[in-house]
């Protein structure tokens, strides 16, 4: 993070540039007093990076707090220098996520997914969408499948057609909940 002008607080990091997180002892409770997550700390730059655990470890928790799905209890997450809760529109639109149980609406066709989607991400010229949309789908290998409707896909066509929306935008995070199945 740069520094702003007065010397003192780190200045927001200009968007497109790699997004820094630093965790600190993180902890999650959840409704009910079941606690999720206790004394996370970690730091994530740039690279390739998984969360490996046993069933109800928190990974899903820790994914969700990451994408301000879900607030913390205590501790603290730091985005390129600033606290989380005061970036939560700005991390939101800097990554792209694909939950454990990402489902699309079964009646839309697929370029009309990823069409919301861009249209969501604040690209407003139809030309781009439809252009980024193409080149989704055949990243994903589902070049031939624009107008097939999501009810028709197989389990992991439905997870591919993820996997497009979640790159939708060029976000400089990605955040994917189980990304084998």
């Amino acid at each position: 993070a740069a520094l702003s002008p007065n010397g003192g607080d780190p200045a927001p990091a200009p968007h497109g540039s790699t997004m820094r997180i630093e965790i600190a002892d993180l902890t999650k409770v959840h409704p009910g007093g079941v606690t999720a997550l206790s004394g996370v700390s970690f730091q994530i730059d740039k690279g390739l990076h998984g969360l490996l655990g046993p069933n109800g470890a928190g990974k899903t928790t820790l994914m969700k707090v990451l994408c301000t799905l879900s607030p913390l209890t205590s501790g603290r997450v730091l985005v390129d220098g600033a606290p989380l809760e005061d970036r939560r529109g700005e991390v939101r639109a800097r990554l792209g996520y694909l939950g454990q149980d990402w489902g699309a609406p079964r009646s839309a066709r697929c370029g009309e997914v990823l069409d919301l989607v861009l249209r969501l991400r604040g690209v407003t010229e139809t030309s781009r969408r439809d252009s980024e949309i193409d080149r989704l789908l055949a990243l994903v290998g589902l070049a031939n499948h624009r107008g097939a409707k999501v009810k028709t896909l197989s389990g992991g066509m439905l997870r591919r057609l993820g996997v497009a929306q979640a790159l939708a935008g060029e976000p400089e995070l990605i955040v994917m909940d189980e990304p084998t199945v």
